[in-house]
């Protein structure tokens, strides 16, 4: 019982499949989302990092561009902008 396989039938190319647009499409995106993840995760626990004076530095600065927040405590805010970018 000797069988030999012809490598040069029609049906045993040597191509590989090909993959859909879709999936590289679908894979870019993947890549990106995580990306952006992992850069909002780093804001949370740079917020939740923060000192008081940096705080303080940085809290002028947001009330001169948003006056609706200066009743706000900075310290509360930057903590809460910390665990919504953590729990997201």
């Amino acid at each position: 019982m000797d069988t030999t396989i012809d490598n040069d039938s029609p049906g045993m190319g040597t191509q590989t499949p090909q993959r859909p647009e879709f999936l590289k499409i679908l894979c870019i995106l993947s890549f990106i989302a995580c990306g952006l993840m992992i850069l909002i995760y780093l804001i949370g626990t740079f917020c939740l990092t923060l000192s008081e004076e940096m705080v303080s530095e940085a809290w002028e600065k947001v009330v001169e561009s948003q006056p609706q927040l200066e009743n706000v405590s900075a310290t509360e805010f930057f903590h809460q902008v910390g665990m919504v970018s953590l729990y997201g």
